[in-house]
């Protein structure tokens, strides 16, 4: 999460500052926790993130579950459970 909502908030163009008063902090350092991973988030601070950075909350504090490559190597006329195998060992046991 840290390097991913460290990444969002620059791309867009915000300081620590602007995401700190955004949510209400007198100083920088109350979002700078938040953003090192030093402090969780609220819900609704993770709400009012996301939408100062025009993603989903998912997007920014949720891991996912399976690598992004694991869906584009997926074929829809291979058997599922062989797909899954396959994405999953970059090499064959046969």
């Amino acid at each position: 999460m840290r390097y991913k909502l460290r990444a969002l908030r620059r791309d867009k163009g915000f300081t620590m500052e602007d995401m700190a008063q955004h949510l209400g902090y007198a100083h920088h350092s109350g979002y700078s926790e938040i953003e090192y991973g030093n402090k969780q988030v609220s819900l609704k601070n993770a709400f009012i993130i996301a939408a100062k950075l025009e993603c989903s909350v998912e997007e920014i504090f949720l891991k996912m579950s399976y690598p992004i490559r694991v869906e584009k190597e997926l074929r829809i006329n291979e058997p599922i459970n062989e797909s899954i195998r396959r994405a999953k060992c970059s090499h064959s046991w046969d």
